[in-house]
Parts: C-alpha cells; structure tokens; sequence
C-alpha cells in the first residue's frame, strides 16, 4: 500500500472511527496502517449498505464485491484491491470477510432479529468477526481469538444501544422481537407504551454487552502489552458510551452518545490501570458462542 494511500486509510478512522483511532495511537506505525486499511474496507462495505438510494442496487454490488473477493481475478475497486493485499499480508480466512458481508448484506434487505441467538450471529458477522481480522494486526496467540470474537460482539451491542433510533429512520431495529415488539415505525412515534418496551430492551442490551466486554478482557492475557494497552483502551472507551446511555435512563431519542477527547484521556489511564488487575486467565466458555458454530467451525479449520 502507498504512503499515500495509508494516509486516506487513517484518515478515514480518524473521521469515521474516533475511538479506534484514539486507541490506535498506541500501536506500532505499521499495526496503525493495517488497523486503518482493514477499518477502511469495512467502512465502505458498510457505507454501500446505508448510504444507497436503492436497497437492491446495494445488494448487487456487495454480493459482486463478495464474489470478486473469492477469486484471483484483477479488480478496479481499489478498496478491494487493497484489502486482497491485506489479506494477503495477514493470511485471513476467506470465511472472516465473507461473513462480514454477510451480515452487511443482511441490512439491504427487511429483517427482524427473532431471538438473542439471532443477535449474537449479526454482531458476529458485523463486529465479531472484524476483530477476528483484528487479531494477526495486534499479534494476538489464537488461544486469545475467540475472545476477540467476544469483544467484537459486546461492541456491537454497545453500536446498536446507542444507535436504535437513528436505525429506526433506517427502517431497521436490531432489538430481537422476544424482547421488544416494536417496529421502526413505532420507535419512530415514541410513543409512551413504545418508550417503555424499548427502554427495557437497551438496558437488556447493554447488560448482554458487559457479558461480552468481561469475556473479551479475558483475551488480554493473549496479547503483547503495546497492543494489550490498546485494545484494553478502545474496550473501555465503548463500554463508556453504554454506562452513558445507562446514565441517560436509556432515552434513545435524545440522539446519539459520544466520548468527549477529555474523556478518553482519562478512560485511557484507566484502562491502563485495569490491565494490573486483569480477570483470570482461563479457557473460553463455548455458550457465548452459541448460534456461531456453523461459522467458527470453518473457521476453526481455516487457521
């Protein structure tokens, strides 16, 4: 990738993904690079989901995207070009990236998250399996990956708490329907009785999100301390906006949380703090993985 190029790529988590870029600083130069053009990739993949006028001129060109990844033909997508070197670079399963989009894909198209299994799958796909790819970046030992897969998933949930009304003018709610029964529409009108189920529901969320967050600190003992710092900064920096939603009294229609730079300084010293008081090393628990096993599975036999 050229100077140039990387440049754009940091840019990109810099505007995009401030938090990562905040925790980013932490890495080597080169981890910086490959964490920037890896965040790129699934920005735009992201992007070509939400900001298209036309839901299924989105799905074609992910799937186009998807099928042009799997094979060795040249493209003219830079963002695909440079992510097929990453790929290279880092040895990534073909299954990670097919799974991201996936779970990308998924958002063209009208669908209800029925169950919490259904839940952990799409937050696998959109966020579990990036810190998958995360892992060879940060030079985590694969004892440590399925904990990566955990905190990527308790940050999505932490994504869809904070984001549940601006999904709802989406016409999406992520919210499985054995929780909250309400649609976009009527998370759009607030009513008071909507209020209340919704309420509920993100603060049964964010306490599925801690779940995650404190299996994900676990993986710490899996990485170096450069990375173990950053990766412990960024965990804490998200896990932030969902103690300020629970601050809030979980009022999703108040707009969006963000961490002010102030207080990532401070979080950043406590997380520094927290990793000489990291849990106990242990063996990952195989239900917090449960609905993924058709994916990690492959996976398993991918590495």
């Amino acid at each position: 990738m050229s100077d140039l190029a990387s440049i754009e790529a940091i840019k990109t988590l810099a505007t995009h993904g401030k938090s990562f870029r905040f925790a980013g600083a932490f890495l080597s130069r080169l981890q910086l690079q490959q964490a920037a053009r890896l965040y790129h990739f699934c920005r735009c993949i992201d992007d070509i989901a939400d900001e298209s006028d036309c839901a299924a001129t989105a799905y074609d060109e992910l799937l186009l995207l998807k099928q042009q990844l799997a094979v060795n033909d040249v493209s003219d997508n830079p963002m695909l070009v440079d992510f097929k070197c990453l790929q290279a670079e880092l040895k990534l399963p073909i299954a990670w990236p097919n799974a991201l989009f996936d779970g990308v894909l998924a958002d063209t198209k009208f669908f209800t998250i029925g169950q919490q299994a259904d839940l952990t799958r799409y937050a696998y796909q959109v966020a579990g399996v990036v810190g998958l790819m995360m892992c060879p970046i940060i030079k985590a030992d694969k004892r440590g990956y399925p904990f990566a897969v955990d905190l990527g998933i308790a940050m999505q949930l932490t994504n869809i708490a904070r984001d549940i009304y601006e999904d709802a003018h989406l016409d999406r709610c992520y919210l499985p329907t054995d929780w909250c029964d309400c649609s976009p529409t009527e998370i759009i009108a607030n009513e008071a009785v909507t209020q209340e189920k919704v309420k509920l529901a993100i603060k049964r969320l964010l306490d599925l999100a801690d779940h995650y967050y404190a299996s994900g600190r676990v993986g710490f003992h899996f990485l170096p301390f450069r990375s173990r710092l950053a990766i412990a900064i960024a965990a804490k920096v998200y896990q932030y906006i969902g103690i300020q939603i629970r601050r809030r009294d979980y009022c999703y229609w108040q707009g969006r949380v963000f961490v002010p730079l102030v207080m990532k300084f401070v979080l950043a010293v406590s997380a520094g703090l927290s990793l000489l008081n990291l849990p106990l090393r242990r063996s990952h628990q195989p239900e917090m993985h449960q609905g993924l096993e058709d994916y990690l599975v492959l996976e398993k036999g991918d590495l």
